[in-house]
């Protein structure tokens, strides 16, 4: 054969067969370029079986004709009478091609590049030895010819490959229902396919991504798409997709990405699910059906650097601890996978990971100390398991943290380790519902700090205060005493809410609280604080939420309150306010709930209360009011 087939039998792409290649030593005559004189023999080089094989030309192409050959397998025959065709000796096409003359020998290269094709075409020199003596009297094909023919031949191969590319976008657009996302795949326009909406190619007109996320696909996973042998990337995210995991990608040898994620696919994951093969970086499985067990051969995919089996109803189990092999993972999310037993120990052993979430599982034991030596880990998420015990830091390494959340264990006992102010890059800390105690470590400070329903006692750091990047801190339902800090937005700092409630809190509420321009809740109930409500609590019209509800606090409503465009919730109940309820304080339709009972405010009622078809809770009792009800 003067081609070499593909290796899998009848298959239809369009790669390189066979390029001649002299043997080691040869040379080419520089001065006889175009005339066939070399030193020595010429071999054929099989792409397939990746080595050299001694010329076998075929004796029908031989007999009074000279053999040229593409990289894709198209044959040139040259006659004696200079009529030059292309011969496919696979399927059996001829096609006649026009007489390039000498004129153009010199503006055309001896090496041509197929614009089409990624490789480079070396134009063929025909054997010397074993040739029929009727070929002697031949000339070959004129440079400028050769190079116009192969390039041709190669435009043709390519022009296959296109049209076989389109025909399987179309068959997995078919198999998907046609979404009218995909309305632009026009069997009329299959020639452009590289143009089509969320396809990419590469330059030989190989689909190498498509970006499918969200287009309103539905039903199983085409088998089809296993036939886009460059595909690199696939995104099929957040549509209606069903049935088992898509096998049909074992045969994309190529894949680097996958997300497969918010979609309805269900059943085991696969055995063999390393047959996705060495390539793959990213592979995301979240929120979907799967079931069964978290396969261990995900662990032969080491080039992983991000893996999300996220909320999935696998059985109870433990991630394999075949993980450890995953030395390049970046990102791990396992959240909601019904994960057991202690802490997966193979997590520890993956020097590149910068974001873990565990969340949502039924995880026990202590935390380890080794994850605080994790160098490069950035998110931290252990929330809603069965963690206990103390949190030991023994060498905290893990600087770069920017979120930790611990939340919602219930049996995390001891005291918040001080290492954790070491954190200058946190943003968000979240311990909350916990059973830590002691004080606040001064120094701790993030964006967002949560460290509420624990058992907490001292007094409030008064560096929170002053924290310049502090935007949300939570401390209620602890054992904090003394005052609230003064000093807050002093530098005009973007702080949003301050919740405390249900603590030991005394004093009275800081002034300095109405210079924070964007502050949208206050929320202070149940402790012992004392002093009027500061005027300008309200001043940029940001305010929601304001409860200061079983305090000892004195003096009026602040007048300001009823300009709040924005407050939705005003709860001042059992506290020992006096004057008169502020009108006004419905005049922008936003409030819902005003519990201000079991006060010593007096007067009347305002009337717009009575038209203020925003409000659902009202509680004015065990006040001194007067007149009547509007």
């Amino acid at each position: 054969m003067v081609a070499d087939t593909a290796s899998d039998e009848g298959s239809t792409a369009c790669l390189p067969l066979l390029i001649f290649q002299h043997q080691s030593g040869g040379r080419v005559d520089d001065n006889a370029a175009g005339t066939g004189n070399v030193d020595d023999e010429m071999l054929m080089y099989s792409v397939s079986q990746k080595t050299l094989l001694h010329a076998n030309i075929d004796p029908e192409l031989v007999d009074k004709n000279m053999c040229w050959t593409t990289p894709q397998g198209w044959v040139l025959v040259k006659t004696l009478s200079s009529t030059a065709w292309l011969w496919n000796p696979r399927t059996r096409d001829k096609i006649v091609l026009p007489h390039v003359g000498e004129e153009y020998a010199d503006e055309i290269p001896k090496d041509c590049k197929c614009p089409k094709c990624p490789s480079r075409i070396a134009m063929p020199v025909p054997a010397q030895q074993s040739r029929p003596p009727e070929i002697d009297d031949m000339a070959p094909p004129p440079r400028a010819c050769c190079c116009l023919i192969l390039l041709l031949a190669c435009c043709l191969a390519a022009g296959q490959l296109v049209a076989h590319e389109a025909s399987l976008l179309l068959q997995i657009k078919s198999a998907w229902g046609d979404p009218p996302a995909l309305a632009g795949w026009d069997a009329s326009a299959a020639a452009v396919h590289c143009n089509w909406s969320y396809v990419e190619c590469d330059l030989a007109g190989r689909v190498v991504s498509l970006q499918l996320d969200s287009t309103g696909l539905t039903g199983p996973f085409p088998d089809t798409i296993g036939d886009l042998s460059a595909l690199t990337d696939l995104d099929v995210s957040s549509n209606n997709i069903s049935g088992a995991f898509p096998t049909a990608l074992y045969r994309c040898a190529s894949l680097q990405y996958l997300d497969l994620s918010q979609n309805n696919l269900s059943g085991k994951l696969p055995a063999d699910i390393g047959r996705l093969g060495a390539n793959l970086t990213t592979l995301y499985l979240h929120d979907n059906q799967f079931s069964g067990t978290i396969p261990a051969d995900l662990g032969s995919l080491t080039r992983l650097q991000e893996l999300w089996p996220t909320n999935n109803p696998f059985d109870v189990g433990e991630l394999p601890a075949s993980f450890k092999n995953l030395a390049k993972l970046v990102s791990l999310g396992a959240e909601q996978c019904n994960l057991a037993g202690d802490f997966p120990s193979s997590v520890l052993e993956m020097p590149e990971l910068e974001v873990l979430v565990l969340s949502d599982n039924a995880l026990t034991g202590s935390i380890p100390p080794k994850v605080w030596s994790l160098e490069k880990l950035q998110m931290l998420d252990l929330a809603r398991n069965n963690f206990s015990g103390d949190v030991e830091v023994v060498d905290m390494t893990a600087k770069s943290l920017t979120q930790i959340d611990i939340s919602e264990n219930y049996m995390i006992t001891g005291s918040i380790p001080d290492a954790l102010a070491l954190l200058t890059n946190l943003t968000s800390l979240d311990i909350s519902i916990n059973n830590f105690s002691g004080a606040i470590p001064e120094g701790l400070g993030a964006v967002s700090l949560t460290v509420d329903n624990n058992q907490l006692n001292g007094s409030i750091p008064a560096g929170l205060a002053k924290c310049a990047g502090l935007e949300v801190l939570s401390l209620s339902n602890n054992q904090l005493s003394g005052a609230i800090p003064e000093g807050w937005c002093a530098s005009g700092q973007l702080f949003y809410s301050l919740s405390a409630d249900n603590n030991r809190l005394n004093g009275s509420i800081p002034v300095s609280l109405a210079k924070c321009a964007v502050l949208q809740r206050l929320s202070l109930s149940n402790n012992q604080l004392t002093g009027a409500i500061p005027e300008g609590l309200c001043s940029t019209d940001q305010l929601g939420y304001l409860t200061i509800d079983n305090n000892r606090l004195n003096g009026s409503i602040p007048v300001s309150l009823a300009k709040c465009a924005v407050l939705q919730r005003l709860s001042l109940r059992n506290n020992q306010l006096t004057g008169a309820i502020p009108e006004g304080l419905c005049s922008t339709g936003r409030l819902r709930n005003l519990t201000i009972d079991n006060n010593r405010l007096n007067g009347s009622i305002p009337v717009g209360l009575a038209k203020c078809a925003s409000l659902q809770v009202l509680s004015l009792s065990n006040n001194q009011l007067t007149g009547a009800i509007p």
